[in-house]
């Protein structure tokens, strides 16, 4: 895979890997469908003019991406990856985890890691203060997106809907 320059070509790239992981029956495809997700609905959002600058957030999107794209490409080609994503990575194949921990070992390794980077590769000269908005904007997107991810979630791991359950008998 190359380095991704626009959007559509990111989602391209996650199709890729996600029909990877089916063919191989890789575990890691449960981190590469949510974020397949979450780039479709910020796509969907820059289409609709959501952001304040629709430009930066593609950009932004595209870098951010470009980092579990290598990172994925790297551990493909028995590369190491940086430590972040090898952890991720490794997990998938070596612990018999729920989808949620596949999530979240995914998660932890991008938002923790690439996000920063991502921030100051597209920031060019802009302020954090200017790109404050937009980020509340995905921020709210990724909430609006909670309902169906758990939704998916207790469609394959039934367990998770038990889960619900308790916590409410908990409050």
């Amino acid at each position: 895979m190359t380095t991704a320059t626009t959007i559509d070509e990111v989602i391209a790239q996650l199709e890729q890997i996600i029909d990877d992981c089916i063919s191989n029956k890789n575990r890691a495809g449960y981190f590469a469908m949510l974020y397949y997700n979450v780039t479709r609905r910020v796509k969907q959002g820059i289409v609709n003019q959501q952001f304040t600058d629709n430009v930066f957030v593609e950009k932004m999107d595209v870098l951010f991406a470009n980092h579990y794209i290598k990172a994925w490409n790297q551990w493909q080609q028995g590369r190491q990856p940086s430590l972040s994503w090898d952890i991720a990575f490794k997990a998938v194949t070596a612990e018999p985890l729920i989808v949620l921990q596949h999530y979240l070992l995914g998660m932890n390794a991008h938002i923790n890691l690439d996000l920063g980077i991502a921030t100051v590769e597209a920031l060019a000269g802009k302020s954090l203060q200017s790109i404050k908005k937009d980020f509340d904007a995905i921020n709210a997107l990724l909430g609006s997106m909670i309902d169906a991810t758990k939704a998916s979630l207790e469609k394959i791991n039934p367990l998770m809907y038990l889960l619900r359950l308790h916590k409410k008998k908990l409050r």
